[in-house]
Parts: structure tokens; sequence; C-alpha cells
């Protein structure tokens, strides 16, 4: 049995908006957006004023930067310098 394309996409939506994937991740709508924006969700879309993601969308958050824990590789402060600059 086959199924016809209006039979497949009556059970999964093609796209879903903002406000539908507010709902599924129980966040607000302007956080959704916000992290549309961001780039948070690969394969949103822009559509007007509103935005459209993919109905298998995943959040992926931003990589937090590595620190830097070598006090070599950061270089001294602008507060050092000032530091210096006021002693001399």
């Amino acid at each position: 049995m086959q199924l016809s394309p209006s039979a497949a996409t009556a059970t999964e939506p093609a796209e879903l908006t903002t406000d539908e994937l507010a709902a599924r991740l129980k966040k607000c709508v302007a956080t959704i957006r916000e992290y549309a924006r961001k780039g948070y969700f690969p394969g949103a879309y822009r559509c007007g004023r509103d935005w459209r993601f993919p109905p298998n969308v995943r959040y992926t958050p931003p990589q937090p930067k590595p620190a830097a824990d070598d006090a070599a590789t950061a270089g001294p402060s602008p507060l050092d310098a000032l530091r210096a600059w006021r002693d001399a």
C-alpha cells in the first residue's frame, strides 16, 4: 500500500512555526525567535517576519570558548598597562 503525499503530511507537518516549536520545547516564543536569530536551530529560515523550522529540528547551543588558563597566552591585562603607566 502506498501513501499519498497528502496523507503523509497529515501526520507530520512539513515545517514548524515559531509557536509550534515553542510549545514542543516548552519555551517562550520570544526565546525561540532569539535562538533562531543566533543560529541555534540548523535549517531554520525566515518566512516574512516569522521563522520556520524543519520537523526534526534540534537545538544546538553555542560551544563555550575555552578559558585561557595560561597567563602567558592571555597577555597583559589593560589594567596592568595602566598601572605601569601610572608608576612611571
